[in-house]
């Protein structure tokens, strides 16, 4: 090969290349050669004419423009077979540095060849390239390569290949003239053959990416973008069941028997896929054919929803308009034919549909008006009807069903400043006093929800009830503004209209952009979330069930008769969970539990004598005479001395151990001693006897009377005002009038001393100390002293106390406590459960409600903790007290303490098993942290328009202009069902070849399962009846699996590889390699595009209580079981049995795909 430039002596002074110093080194080893130089010239040999300089430079030149060609060559067989997996050791690691090494491989092998062809001819020398072979082994040869070859990649479309050891060898026939080795060779490329590489690999890792890897707000993957796609299909789905009155079985389904359907979850799956590429690839980059695939498939989908929603139902055809107006303007409520048509607005107008011509009862009424009722004949021509309404002429409160109709036995409360005023049952209406003009209103009917406002009345109210049927649907309106979108929903405007223009383009033939994602959820939804849509729970139900508790029932849905009866399982007893709403308390503990306990009063007697002794041993014993003992004989009693302390007046609110009296009695009396002696010669032994004169000894006797009025007392241990005496009075307490006063523990204090001491009757009116003392004198009788020898002392003081002493302990209930009074058990319970009843009332009425976003009932402490607390700081408020009025008023707060006991016990434990529940759910979902609480983010994000897809975009370089890619994948639509190759051509069986193209093969491209987590109906996260379903969680899990039969990734950019296409292939096969002696080895494989992933749809919907079938609208499917036997307490043990088993089980069945046994050629 010529040179490129022009040839011209090389001297120092002009050299202008930078090679001065090799001149200068030339110089210095001629100067030191000249002796061997002379030697030589001796010799007769030839002379060759070469610029040895000029040669090896113009060979280096030549070698670096052919490894540049080798580089080229080898990334197009790289990326055109990319090495993902190898079984040797030098091409193990990550994929980058597989695919890295690889290449280093391909670059050494295609340097061998085109290196030689960098030799140059020089007059009569020639130069030649060469390095080093690799070896036959591939393990040692790949090793070798990774040594020899360099890779950087300084800029985006850029490498730099570094070539080490090579040599240039210059030659005159077979003499060699010079030789010299690089110790590196580097040459710099353009080609994105790493981008390709690693955007591809990027594209494979999003696929294969969970749901809780990466931000889901960001849609870092594959799993993210296709739950962004399901949730607003599954949120909608479960919407429109919810207003459904199916019960799910065959006989009457609801809308969507599947909340995540097959055909629904490949069209979204697949545009989650093309979602990917733009986001990797960039937004021109996305596979060419994916519009044209997706048109179908959106229009399947769109035709699919119509025909579950529409049916076949033409019944709407045959309505027409009509409409009432009321002259008096609006406020009214219309209802027709039973039917509630709404409440007429400014104009007194209110519209509605009515099926066919004829005669309808219209019932209208408003307040400060008369109800009117007449009959009007509507058609299609006189739709329209006006009324005149009269006004009221009595004050009253008019109680009405939606319908107009007056409902019977309700319970009313009117409640102002004073408390409560009114309580009473009512049939429809009732009268108000003149002075009533403003207060809060209550009222409780059997089949409806409770109604509790402050109101103003000038003439009359009319109040319409709630059915507690329609509690849900209402709730639903006003929180989440579900009806603005979905009442009576036009299935062709909010579905076919969305998509018609997309898929057979406008008026002009032209095809727009697909729907975003925003736009899909802003037609379904408007401005509605799902999650921070609020939900209220009271203490409402919790409180009803401790009241009963307390006074007693048979069965709670006797009482609480709103309770849905599908519900309540009956092998619920309150012992299995704390959802114990199928609990009975026969009997009421008013009796048995408190005023029994509280009126059983224990006294006891202690007697203790002070020390005192009679005389012995005097002195003056007669000469040879020694004292032996002393004989006494009682001369009768002289004086009684007693002194009464009246305890129990000083010793209020103590309530164990109660000093009740306290007496100290001196008994004197008289005695005469004879004192004997013995004589005390050695021969005597007669005795004499010495008689003294009378005397007075005086014994001293404390007797103290103590009681038990209260044992184990739960109310603050206050002072009972006058509990020993007869009470009067219950103002301090806000008693309810008409109880008798009571005496309270006052015949205690009288009995007790009738019967501990040994007196008869005393009479109260007089003084009780003479009483006493007169009694014990005349009861007291020493009749014998014993001698000294025999503890005269001891006689005398037992037989003193015996005379005092009567029974050493006695005890009081309340018939004997209550006797002398009015007071009588029936009458005392009576009270005590009117009172709870107001107390109850009063915490249904008072007790701030706790209200929350739904996404609060699934994270951190929850809300019924905040309940709890408010039930509490009402407690605090309704039982501060200084001091109890009387004993039944101490009976009164204990019954109070007990029920606030239970009531937050039940909250306690309603928390906890919240808490757990929702702990479990999180723990099924995933193994890592936060499962749920990512869930819902990413659910809150979708809804409240946070998440938008990205699209990718790669930036050019000095050297590479900016790069554009183009994307193909075999099949472009991943199909749940396997395809041929005469459907897609690239598919073929396995183990074949791209040359294998007359071999017919099958390939599964994508798979689906699903696993619901928790049966139907889902976890109940207001789990306490009648709110039992007002909101519930579902979570679903789906697991999607699929493979490209092969996907293609081209790159083109202007630049030295004069904008030559780069294509990236991944496609299964293996990759044999030519090192070098002719056999081709195998050193790796190419791996497919093929992911598996798993992603979470986490429901959470208003709950709605159950319709009249009995069984509760479809949180999802499948069904966890039949819903007419759909009972908490299967849900509760599914959950239960489910979460024991520590793995992420599913409590629903499993479904998938059945069209395909394994991903990948069949």
């Amino acid at each position: 090969m010529g040179s490129m430039t022009r040839h011209r002596p090389h001297t120092i002074s002009i050299d202008d290349r930078a090679r001065v110093p090799f001149a200068i080194i030339g110089v210095l080893m001629l100067v030191s050669s000249i002796m061997i130089v002379g030697v030589l010239e001796s010799r007769d040999t030839p002379e060759t004419n070469v610029d040895q300089t000029l040669a090896m430079e113009q060979t280096e030149s030549a070698a670096q423009n052919e490894l540049r060609g080798a580089v080229v060559d080898a990334t197009h067989q790289a990326a055109a077979q990319p090495v993902t997996t190898s079984e040797l050791d030098a091409l193990d690691g990550d994929p980058d540095d597989v695919f890295e090494t690889y290449l280093k491989l391909l670059i050494h092998l295609r340097a061998e060849q085109a290196l030689p062809n960098a030799g140059q001819t020089i007059g009569d020398a020639e130069t030649t390239v060469s390095i080093d072979g690799l070896s036959a082994t591939p393990n040692t040869a790949v090793g070798d390569a990774d040594e020899r070859v360099d890779i950087a990649h300084p800029d985006t479309g850029t490498i730099e290949v570094t070539l080490e050891e090579v040599t240039i060898t210059l030659e005159d026939g077979d003499r060699v003239i010079s030789e010299r080795t690089l110790e590196e060779l580097t040459v710099t490329v353009g080609t994105p053959i790493f981008e390709l590489q690693e955007k591809t690999q990027e594209f494979n890792e999003s696929l294969n990416e969970g749901f809780f890897e990466g931000s889901p707000s960001d849609l870092d993957n594959f799993a993210h973008k296709t739950a962004v796609r399901l949730y607003p299909m599954a949120y909608f789905k479960s919407v429109i069941n919810r207003l459904d009155s199916g019960t799910g079985d065959d006989r009457d389904p609801w809308t969507f028997d599947e909340i995540l359907k097959h055909d629904h979850t490949e069209v979204m799956a697949n545009d989650a896929i093309f979602g990917v590429q733009k986001e990797v690839f960039g937004d021109d980059a996305v596979d060419p054919y994916a519009d044209r695939v997706m048109r179908p498939a959106w229009a399947c989908f769109a035709a699919d929803m119509m025909d579950e929603m529409v049916g076949d139902d033409d019944d709407e055809d045959e309505s027409f308009g009509s409409s009432v107006s009321v002259l008096e303007g609006s406020g009214a409520t219309v209802s027709v034919d039973g039917e509630n048509r709404g409440t007429t607005d400014a104009s007194g107008d209110v519209s509605f549909e009515l099926d066919e011509p004829g005669s309808y009862d219209v019932v209208v009424v408003k307040d400060d008006h008369e109800r009117l009722e007449r009959s009007v004949e509507f058609d299609e021509t006189d739709n329209r009807t006006t009324v005149s309404l009269s006004w009221s002429t009595d004050r009253s409160i008019d109680i009405y069903s939606p319908t107009g109709e007056p409902i019977e036995d309700a319970d009313v409360h009117l409640w102002t400043d004073d408390g409560l005023v009114y309580e009473e049952g009512v049939d429809g209406s009732f009268a108000l006093d003149d002075g009533q003009t403003e207060f809060t209103l209550e009222i409780f009917a059997e089949g409806y929800e409770d109604y509790s406002e402050m109101v103003e009345v000038d003439q009359s109210r009319a109040v319409i009830l709630t059915p507690e049927d329609d509690a849900a649907l209402d709730e639903l309106e006003s929180d989440a503004g579900i009806f603005d979108h979905l009442e009576d929903p036009d299935i062709q405007e909010s579905i076919c209209d969305e998509y018609r223009d997309y898929i057979f383009g406008d008026k002009d033939g032209d095809l727009p952009d697909a729907p975003s994602l925003a736009e899909i959820i802003d037609s379904l939804f408007g401005d509605m979330d799902p999650l921070t849509a609020e939900e209220e729970i009271t203490p409402n139900d919790m409180a009803d069930i401790a009241y009963y508790e307390l006074i007693g029932v048979d069965l709670l849905t006797d009482e609480l008769g709103e309770l849905p009866g599908a519900m309540n399982p009956g092998e619920i007893d309150g012992s299995e969970s704390p959802i114990g709403y199928d609990e009975s308390f026969p009997g009421s503990s008013m009796e048995d539990e408190y005023i029994d306990r509280i009126y059983d009063v224990d006294v006891e007697r202690t007697t203790s004598t002070s020390p005192w002794s009679l005389p012995t041993n005097r002195s003056g014993s007669p000469e040879n005479y020694s004292y032996e003992y002393s004989e006494y004989s009682s001369e009768g009693i002289e004086d009684v001395d007693v002194s009464l302390s009246q305890d129990w007046q000083t010793t209020q609110g103590e309530y164990s151990d109660r000093d009740i009296h306290s007496l100290d009695i001196n008994v004197e009396f008289e005695y005469q001693e004879r004192s004997v002696f013995e004589n005390s010669t050695e021969n005597g032994s007669d005795t004499i006897t010495e008689l003294r004169s009378p005397e007075t000894q005086t014994v001293s006797v404390s007797v103290d009377i103590d009681a038990d009025p209260v044992d184990d007392l739960e109310v603050p241990e206050s002072r009972i005002h006058d509990d020993f005496e007869a009470g009067e009075g219950y103002d301090d307490r806000g008693a309810i009038a008409g109880l008798s006063d009571p005496d309270n523990f006052e015949p205690v204090v009288v009995d007790s001393l009738e019967t501990l001491l040994n007196v008869g009757s005393l009479d109260s009116g007089d003084d009780l100390e003479d009483q006493i003392e007169a009694e014990i004198n005349d009861s007291i009788s020493i009749r014998h002293i014993p001698d000294s020898d025999d503890s005269p002392e001891e006689e005398v003081e037992s037989t003193i106390e015996s005379s005092i002493n009567g029974a050493s302990s006695t005890s009081y209930d309340f018939s004997d406590l209550e006797r002398g009074s009015d007071l009588d058990m029936d009458e005392l319970e009576t009270w005590l459960k009117d009172d709870l009843y107001e107390i109850n009332a009063l915490v249904k009425k008072d007790v701030e409600p706790v209200t929350e976003e739904r996404v609060e009932f699934l994270s951190g402490d929850s809300p019924f903790r905040e309940l709890e607390k408010n039930v509490l700081a009402f407690e605090d408020e309704i039982m501060a007290t200084g001091s109890y009025d009387n004993v039944p008023d101490l009976i009164r707060m204990a019954v109070r303490q007990a029920y606030f006991d239970s009531l937050t016990d039940r909250i306690e434990e309603m928390a906890e098993f919240h808490e757990e529940t929702v702990e479990d759910v999180d723990d099924a979902m995933s193994t890592g942290d936060g499962a749920l609480d990512d869930s819902l983010g990413f659910i809150q994000d979708i809804f409240a328009g946070d998440v938008e897809e990205r699209n990718g975009h790669l930036e050019g370089s000095a050297l590479m202009e900016e790069m554009e890619f183009e994307v193909s994948g075999s099949p472009t639509y991943m199909d749940l069902e396997t395809v041929d190759n005469s459907e897609v051509p690239s598919v073929r069986p396995p183990g074949s070849t791209v040359m294998d193209n007359d071999i017919a093969g099958e390939h599964a491209a994508l798979g689906a399962e699903y696993n619901q987590r928790l049966p139907t109906p889902g976890l109940p996260l207001i789990p306490w009846p009648p709110a039992l379903y007002v909101l519930q969680l579902n979570s679903y899990n789906l697991d999607l699996e699929g493979e490209y039969s092969r996907f293609e990734i081209s790159a083109t950019a202007g630049g030295p590889a004069n904008g030559e296409s780069t294509t990236y292939v991944r496609d299964r096969m293996d990759v044999d390699i030519d090192l070098g002696n002719g056999n081709e080895r195998k050193i790796g494989e190419v791996e497919p595009i093929e992911f598996d992933t798993s992603l979470e749809i986490v429901i959470i919907m208003p709950g709605l209580m159950p319709m009249q079938t009995g069984a509760p609208p479809n949180t999802g499917d499948p069904s966890f079981a039949d819903p007419d036997e759909i009972g908490f307490s299967e849900l509760l043990g599914a959950i239960e049995d489910a979460l024991d088993e520590d793995e992420a089980a599913a409590l629903g069945p499993s479904e998938d795909s059945t069209e395909y046994d394994d991903i990948g050629p069949q």
